[in-house]
């Protein structure tokens, strides 16, 4: 793309990602759109961005940092309740920072790289709790303060809307690119032009995303819709959500379907939170554990099938991550999971160097302090050098265990799953927490959470503070 097209697209995305914030707000305010609907739609629309500040700033980020100020003001007028739990929750991350701190003063051997001023590293975690935890407390709260206007039955319809707009929405997106074969017009309909590719037949192909940031984040909300179609028998709609699911080429999507097999069809008879997902979670590492053992057979057999579209589609980046051709470092899977290596991976192979950590976390918004050496060879090795790379990670139970510890993530993990439901409600709730170990479905969870402790509705079968 020429530079005038980049500046065109930058200015594009600002107006757009203003507009869908300020249009979001606006509908809230005048009651035509609930709490639930403002957070959900925000976050199936951050394939745009405030790019001249950063791409994490969407019109999610913007929403939610207006709520937050909102609660701030609001708790400022009259006094604000908490249950202990949740104070507890609020706080624990402050441990997480405070380790990490003292560590780094009485330590002669710490591990910590600062190569810029120690300043920045005495603050980075209170910017990144500011900027990535608090909001998710102020959300929480906004959600409970609406409580009456929104529900379990509005919020899995939502989902399901959001899924069918995006699935037609990415549809468009392939034609188009398709069609004209145009970098900068996929840019503009909210695609990444860096995942346009060319099939061996002389195809151009681009891996959609819809209006989501990127292709794993469509397919991870596709894959929360699955189980709902599934349950309401709308056949049709299943087959368009797995069609597009495999048209963005994301490992995620099909981790999904083998979450959903597992919890609804496998557990469906069990009716604690926890007992699911723990059992959840060990089958799906035995699972590839068992793929892991086989990986020499399944590669062998893909070999003749390379170049073909279906298995381009359906399984070639998935192989890839075990027959080296997207990754060839080495333990880049452990327990036969395939770590992403320039995401996850350097930060597991740091803690497999320092037990320790794996308890205590590194500290939030720490990664960039990591010694550099784990991160070789990656292309943004001259930023983490230079420590101005936060390392982002999608598979979200590593992330919170490396930043916080995972005593500090048991505790979370206690307190949100401290729930009672009826069986359906409990098993898509346990199916959201398996889907976090793989990608971010964090503020999907919170809803879920404050509609399942304080609603109290027969019809959805909730109970409320239970003895």
């Amino acid at each position: 793309m020429s530079a005038t097209q980049s500046v065109i697209i930058l200015i594009f995305n600002t107006i757009l990602t203003l507009g869908l914030t300020i249009g979001l707000l606006f509908l809230y305010k005048k009651k035509k759109l609930n709490i639930v609907e403002v957070v959900l739609i925000s976050y199936s629309t951050q394939g745009y961005s405030l790019g001249y500040i950063g791409p994490t700033i969407t019109a999610f980020f913007l929403i939610s940092f207006y709520f937050f100020f909102e609660v701030i003001f609001l708790i400022s007028f009259r006094p604000l309740v908490v249950r202990k739990k949740h104070l507890l929750l609020l706080l624990l991350p402050a441990l997480s920072s405070i380790w990490a701190i003292g560590y780094y003063i009485v330590s002669e051997r710490s591990f910590y790289y600062i190569p810029n001023s120690l300043a920045y590293f005495f603050t980075k975690p209170l910017f990144f709790y500011v900027k990535n935890f608090l909001p998710y407390f102020t959300l929480a709260y906004k959600f409970y303060l609406d409580r009456d206007k929104i529900s379990l039955a509005g919020t899995y319809e939502l989902i399901k809307k959001i899924a069918i707009f995006s699935c037609y929405f990415a549809l468009a997106q392939l034609v188009i690119c398709i069609v004209t074969k145009s970098p900068f017009l996929t840019e503009m309909i909210g695609n990444k032009s860096g995942y346009m590719f060319q099939f061996p037949n002389g195809i151009v192909f681009v891996r959609v995303s819809a209006l989501f940031m990127e292709p794993k984040y469509l397919s991870a909300f596709l894959g929360l819709s699955l189980p709902l179609f599934m349950s309401s028998r709308e056949y049709k709609k299943v087959a368009l959500t797995i069609f597009v699911g495999v048209l963005t080429m994301s490992q995620t999507f099909t981790v999904e379907c083998l979450i959903a097999v597992i919890v609804f069809l496998v557990f469906n008879n069990i009716e604690q939170v926890r007992v699911i997902i723990i059992a959840g979670i060990t089958t799906i590492i035995l699972f590839f554990m068992t793929f892991s053992a086989i990986k020499e057979i399944i590669i062998n057999l893909a070999v003749e099938y390379k170049g073909n579209i279906a298995f381009t589609l359906l399984a070639q980046r998935a192989i890839g991550r075990y027959d080296g051709s997207l990754i060839a470092i080495p333990k880049a899977e452990i327990l036969g999971l395939p770590f992403q290596y320039d995401l996850e991976l350097p930060v597991v192979l740091f803690l497999l160097d320092h037990p320790v950590v794996f308890f205590t976390g590194y500290g939030p918004g720490n990664s960039n302090f990591l010694p550099p050496v784990y991160f070789e060879d990656l292309p943004y090795y001259e930023k983490q050098l230079s420590g101005t790379r936060a390392n982002h990670m999608n598979m979200r139970w590593v992330f919170f265990i490396s930043e916080f510890g995972v005593i500090i993530f048991i505790c979370f993990f206690w307190v949100l799953t401290s729930v009672k439901a009826k069986r359906s409600t409990v098993l898509f709730y346990s199916y959201l927490w398996l889907c976090l170990f793989f990608n971010e479905v964090e503020v999907v969870i919170i809803l879920f959470y404050v509609l399942m402790s304080y609603k109290n509705s027969k019809e959805e079968g909730l109970v409320t503070d239970p003895k």
